[in-house]
């Protein structure tokens, strides 16, 4: 085997690993609806979809997830949540509602 075609093999098998890694890789798909209840309530509403392929030796049977909401400067977190995905409910779409008070109105708002 020349060197060439080994340089081959090692880049098409690198490939497939950078290939299953990425596949792999554990993330999801999130909507979010926000609903005002009263003036000191939202509705939060969270549509949660898992978009990655199950591999047990990285998941097991269950994958964690935290979810926290929190403002834009992040000095305040208003909700958080300790969330499992499991093996069996891969493909559904998971739903979590939770109410938050509002983040506090700007000095300059009436």
């Amino acid at each position: 085997m020349c060197a060439r075609t080994k340089a081959r093999q090692y880049v098409c098998t690198h490939d497939v690993l950078v290939h299953v890694c990425l596949h792999g890789y554990v993330y999801s798909s999130t909507q979010v609806q926000i609903q005002p209840i009263t003036r000191t309530i939202l509705r939060v509403t969270l549509n949660i979809k898992a978009q990655f392929e199950w591999s047990d030796r990285v998941s097991g049977t269950v994958e964690p997830f935290w979810i926290w909401v929190e403002d834009n400067e992040n000095e305040r977190i208003y909700h958080t949540e300790y969330f499992l995905v499991h093996k069996k409910q891969l493909r559904e779409t998971h739903v979590l509602a939770f109410t938050v008070p509002p983040p506090p109105l700007p000095s300059s708002y009436p």
